[in-house]
């Protein structure tokens, strides 16, 4: 009987500590002597621990958070923030590198005519200027005169026809509209086409047109040498757009002043912002961004 009665009173002891753990193990009120209890804990663990009154065990404290729709709504607004940004950081970007490019081709240009205009003389040097133009010839001219200053570009055969996704010799002017380009096959004869290291293709015509009229009025033209030669530059190759204003811009060389410019620097802003538009045919963009500064300006069709 002994024994049984102290298992009982061990068990409802055990039962009143687990219940009620702060006022069993707390100090006692009229000494400092601590409940020598085979269950104590250190006080420093029982201020910072919640116990249950219904279990055996204790957890720890709860710390706030956020809840699932707390997040989904942060997240909403960050992508919001994000559609609306991005797409303007990255036009900015490319309109950088775009006049970056620019410059840097009309310096690696300018110092071919003034390089090889200093060693070879002027043009006319090579080219007959205002005759016939004939193959043999221009191949002859751009041998001497133009790729020894070029650090090894790739030169393609002649008659390439450098966009075949759009027609060949075809390309976009900036409204959308495809039309003919100066590297149709008629005028192989008096052009080179070449990329260089950094992936820009170059379309340079050493020749013009000559109209004259026959016996009985019509007008004939005739493919000419000429002392102006038309550069076209596609800042990414062959890939698309292919688009004048775009990736495609048109520089004016001079082997006889030496001089390199954009084709219509010298039209009015007017005349500028009706060619380089959304409906126009963005022959005139270079000159548009050379004349705003070098830069792609915000009524820029971009």
């Amino acid at each position: 009987m002994r024994n049984l009665f102290s298992q009982i009173r061990s068990r409802a002891r055990y039962r009143f500590e687990n219940k009620f753990p702060k006022d069993f193990f707390a100090k006692k009120r009229n000494n400092n002597v601590t409940n020598s209890s085979p269950l104590t804990v250190h006080s420093s663990l029982i201020n910072e621990t919640v116990f249950s009154r219904f279990t055996s065990h204790f957890s720890l404290p709860h710390t706030p958070a956020f809840t699932l729709a707390e997040v989904l709504i942060t997240l909403g607004i960050i992508g919001i923030v994000a559609a609306i940004t991005i797409p303007n950081l990255m036009g900015k970007y490319q309109k950088q590198v775009t006049v970056n490019k620019l410059k840097k081709i009309n310096t690696v240009l300018s110092q071919i005519v003034l390089q090889s205009g200093n060693e070879n003389g002027a043009a006319s040097g090579f080219l007959p200027i205002g005759q016939k133009v004939d193959a043999e010839t221009t191949e002859n001219y751009f041998k001497n005169c133009w790729f020894p200053y070029l650090n090894a570009p790739t030169i393609f055969p002649s008659g390439t026809q450098p966009y075949p996704n759009i027609g060949g010799g075809y390309i976009k002017q900036r409204s959308g509209k495809v039309v003919g380009f100066d590297f149709l096959p008629a005028y192989s004869s008096g052009r080179a086409m070449f990329q260089t290291n950094d992936g820009v293709l170059f379309f340079v015509l050493v020749m013009g047109w000559q109209y004259e009229n026959d016996a009985d009025g019509n007008q004939i033209s005739t493919k000419v040498f000429s002392e102006k030669q038309s550069v076209y530059v596609d800042l990414n190759g062959i890939k698309p757009p292919n688009t004048r204003g775009l990736d495609i811009f048109q520089f004016i060389l001079d082997f006889e002043k030496l001089t390199v410019q954009p084709t219509g620097i010298n039209l009015t802003d007017a005349q500028l912002r009706a060619n380089c538009s959304y409906s126009g045919g963005g022959d005139y963009c270079l000159a548009k961004i050379v004349r705003d500064g070098w830069k792609i300006a915000d009524d820029y069709p971009w």
